[in-house]
């Protein structure tokens, strides 16, 4: 038995959410920042805390995407970093495990300056990189566009915007180079925050429908709530997060900084930011006690479970891995700490 009552819905006696499939959205963002926590890792561990991590980070973050590219592994063919973090003609090399030869040479450049991309457009006119396929961030793409550079060859974007690796590098500890750090930052977070909302809005007409929902107001009006929930909750755990790496780098406590760059971190604020939300439900007076103490339990289990997820997905698939155990271990945790929770209140 279900019934409507304004954002809440009321099942067989227990609340639950309008909005519950918010969830997913702010799943699939918590595996973004777990994952982006481990390309942070792995571009210290290759190059050191130095000033150019950020295209190291764009580079790691291009070995995932080709790795994770069903079409390439059914020819297989493996995508991996060159042995040398400084190569000058290809940062990246498309080799069949157990062959001989290199099947792909690829040069990644992450340039958003107008004199870089001027002296890459050169670079790349001399015929520097001849030997390799250029690929680049859509930045650099259309900072060489803007130049009017004569590229002999074409730039392939990589998909990644520099954006996103400027992000990631602030989190490594090094000086990252840039005027406008906080903007570029900032804008990073509002495009995951929208990719969070558009993921729940879909969802949940998705859901709707399959369910036999055929009102579309109610349809509408879901993917609103949803959508909304779930990018306010990132927006403000992104926020929370990046406030704290700055925060950390100031106070100076290595102990300190390792903790909060950590993937750790990252789950322990997604859940903060559901459990404040949560408990301000409870003042407000639109949930009860009992429902409070299982949506905490949902907030406990899910976040332990998505870093687990998280971790498991990682060693089998940087990136799409990451995202889908993350995802999948939140949601199976959430609803196994719920479960646990209303089954001590029985």
């Amino acid at each position: 038995m279900s019934r409507r009552n304004g954002s809440q819905r009321t099942v067989d006696g227990e609340q639950t959410q309008d909005t519950s499939f918010a969830s997913a959205g702010i799943g699939v963002a918590r595996g973004q920042e777990m994952y982006l926590d481990s390309v942070a890792s792995r571009a210290v561990a290759r190059a050191g805390r130095n000033s150019q991590i950020k295209g190291h980070v764009q580079e790691i973050m291009v070995v995932d995407k080709l790795n994770a590219d069903p079409f390439m592994r059914g020819q297989g063919v493996k995508a991996q970093l060159t042995k040398s973090p400084t190569a000058q003609t290809a940062d990246i090399v498309k080799v069949r495990p157990g062959k001989p030869g290199v099947v792909e040479r690829i040069q990644i450049k992450d340039v958003t300056s107008e004199a870089g991309a001027r002296q890459l457009g050169k670079r790349i006119a001399n015929g520097k990189y001849n030997r390799a396929t250029m690929k680049a961030s859509p930045e650099t793409i259309r900072q060489l566009q803007k130049t009017g550079a004569k590229c002999p060859k074409p730039v392939q974007s990589t998909g990644v915007s520099s954006d996103t690796s400027t992000r990631v590098a602030t989190r490594t500890g090094a000086k990252v180079r840039g005027n406008d750090l906080t903007r570029v930052v900032a804008r990073d977070i509002g495009r995951a925050s929208g990719n969070a909302a558009l993921v729940s809005a879909g969802v949940q007409v998705v859901v709707d429908v399959v369910t036999g929902e055929r009102n579309a107001k109610r349809i509408a009006t879901g993917a609103a709530h949803a959508s909304g929930e779930a990018g306010a909750k990132t927006a403000a755990a992104l926020s929370v997060r990046q406030g704290a790496i700055v925060a950390a780098e100031r106070v100076g406590s290595e102990t300190i900084k390792k903790v909060v760059r950590g993937s750790g971190a990252t789950t322990v604020i997604f859940a903060a930011v559901e459990q404040i939300a949560d408990t301000g439900r409870l003042c407000a007076g639109t949930i009860d006690l009992d429902e409070y103490a299982r949506r905490s339990g949902a907030n406990v289990g899910g976040s332990a479970a998505a870093y687990g997820g998280a971790v498991l997905g990682t060693a089998i698939c940087p990136g799409i891995g990451t995202v889908i155990g993350g995802l999948v271990g939140g949601l199976a945790g959430s609803s196994l700490g719920r479960g646990l929770v209303k089954w001590f209140q029985e």
